[in-house]
């Protein structure tokens, strides 16, 4: 299936719902995922420049992994600006700052398939090793209480054993997790009252808030829509035909990103071309231009892709025989159709 193909499933969900529906996925691809970024928000302008009036209710289809929360805010304030109600439609995954998305909606239609996320930022902190460290602020809590309370260590030890953090990770940087895991408690609890029929008080969005951020042993713990539910987001069912149309789209966009396929430069070019003979070293002996997608942004109006034109020059070498591949972007950004 093309873009011509699911362009006609999006006809069918606008035709049974009455409402206009507006696509947006990021790449899972290992290797080459995409993310939400601040980029889209033009993009999503350009989309509900399309619409002739507002709308009394957008859908909007999601399937990502995350990416930069602070967008969220924008895109549901500008996704205001064109309507009244805001419905997000959940066929698989919305991940991290997919599920703030989600918090800013008035309803979530979830499929059966369909799952949310933490919403715990993932800090990216240089050590002081120079080796780059991933983490959420969650897990320093986690480590000062693994080491105050289960190791029961006496003051002196303990000292220790937190300046080894410090040794490890800047402090600046642990300040940094700190404020940002608020950020994200405070921004979904924000976006929880952002709506246009809101039931839950202020007390009541930074619960929730709270619990996406703090309640879960792992960033990746998806969360069904029982547990959607039950920690109090506006989650409902899709009729069957409905949860029918969510899914084929969800299966086609995993065709589109070739998220079953790892990206790999070298095996990218043999796969798309016929082994080499031994060559020089240094000399090259072939070139091969791609694109990678990472994100679209699709509608029955209008679509647009977030591309990487690349050009792959591959060596081989004399003596070991083996490939030696190097990679180039040409070119990259949103492409508007």
């Amino acid at each position: 299936m093309a873009l011509t193909e699911r362009t006609k499933l999006y006809s069918e969900i606008e035709k049974k719902t009455g409402n206009p529906l507006i696509v947006y996925a990021t790449s899972r691809r290992q290797n080459a995922s995409g993310v939400i970024g601040a980029d889209v928000i033009e993009e999503f302008i350009w989309q509900l420049e399309k619409l002739d009036k507002p709308v009394k209710t957008l859908d909007i289809l999601v399937e990502s992994n995350g990416g930069d929360g602070l967008v969220v805010w924008r895109l549901i304030s500008v996704l205001r600006t064109k309507t009244e109600r805001i419905r997000v439609l959940v066929p698989n995954s919305a991940f991290s700052a997919a599920t703030l998305f989600c918090l800013g909606a008035d309803e979530i239609v979830m499929g059966k398939y369909g799952c949310l996320g933490p919403t715990d930022p993932q800090i990216s902190a240089m050590g002081k090793d120079g080796q780059p460290k991933f983490f959420a602020f969650e897990d320093v809590l986690a480590f000062i209480d693994f080491a105050s309370k289960k190791l029961a260590l006496r003051s002196g030890e303990a000292k220790e054993i937190y300046n080894r953090l410090f040794d490890s990770i800047e402090p600046f940087a642990l300040g940094f997790a700190s404020r940002s895991s608020e950020l994200s408690t405070s921004m979904g609890a924000k976006l929880l009252q952002f709506r246009s029929k809101n039931n839950l008080n202020s007390k009541q969005a930074r619960r929730i808030a709270e619990k996406l951020n703090k309640n879960f042993f792992n960033h990746g713990h998806p969360l069904n829509k029982n547990e959607a539910k039950e920690i109090g987001l506006s989650v409902v069912d899709p009729d069957l035909e409905l949860e029918k149309l969510m899914w084929k789209i969800h299966l086609d966009l995993e065709k589109e990103f070739l998220n079953d396929l790892p990206f790999d430069i070298l095996s990218n070019y043999l796969k798309n071309n016929p082994p080499l003979i031994p060559g020089g070293n240094q000399i090259p002996v072939a070139e091969y231009p791609f694109d990678l997608k990472f994100s679209i942004l699709e509608s029955v109006r209008t679509n647009q892709e977030y591309l990487m034109k690349c050009k792959t020059t591959v060596f081989r070498n004399a003596q070991t025989l083996a490939y030696v591949p190097t990679n180039v972007v040409i070119e990259q950004g949103w492409k508007r159709h």
